[in-house]
C-alpha cells in the first residue's frame, strides 16, 4: 500500500470514493450535489489546515482520511478532527484505515494540536471502528443522534 498526500491530481479518486461512501451510508437518502463535492475536495487539498492523505493498492484507490485542525470556539487550543475517513470494501480489515488514522494523529501533533477527535458518523462498522479507536488509545466522549426535520 502507497500514501501519498492528497492534491488536485487525487480529487477524481476521493470523488469517487467519496461517492461509494455515500451510497452505502446513513447519508444515501440525502442530496449528492457534485459541484458542492468537487469544489469541497480542491479547497481541502490547497488548506495548508486539512490533512488529505490517499491509499493506493497499486493503481486502486484503497481509502482517504481528511482532516482539519481548528481553534475551540472557546479557547486557542488546537483540535484536529476528522472530516471524511473511509475506507473502500475490499480492503475493510486490512491496515489501510489504521494507518491513515496514525498518518492523521502524527500530523495533528505536529501542527501542535492539543486534542484529536475523530467520529463514526456514517453507520458503518461501528463496532470494530470504535474497537479500533479505543485500542489507538482513543475514549469514546459522546454520541450521534438524529431525527428527520
Amino acid at each position: 500500500m502507497d500514501y501519498i498526500q492528497g492534491t488536485e491530481v487525487q480529487v477524481p479518486d476521493i470523488y469517487a470514493l467519496g461517492k461509494e461512501m455515500h451510497e452505502e451510508s446513513e447519508f444515501r437518502d440525502i442530496h449528492w450535489n457534485p459541484d458542492k463535492v468537487n469544489t469541497w475536495l480542491h479547497n481541502n487539498v490547497k488548506n495548508p489546515k486539512r490533512f488529505v492523505m490517499c491509499a493506493y493498492d497499486g493503481e486502486k484507490f484503497a481509502g482517504v482520511f481528511i482532516g482539519g485542525l481548528s481553534e475551540f470556539y472557546f479557547g486557542n487550543d488546537l483540535l484536529a478532527s476528522d472530516l471524511l475517513w473511509y475506507v473502500g470494501k475490499e480492503y475493510r480489515g486490512s491496515r489501510t484505515g489504521l494507518r491513515l488514522l496514525k498518518m492523521f494523529r502524527s500530523w495533528a501533533s505536529d501542527l501542535g494540536a492539543n486534542k484529536v477527535q475523530v467520529g463514526i458518523s456514517s453507520g458503518l462498522s461501528m463496532d470494530r471502528t470504535g474497537a479500533l479507536l479505543e485500542r489507538m488509545g482513543f475514549s469514546q466522549i459522546g454520541g450521534l443522534y438524529r431525527t428527520d426535520a
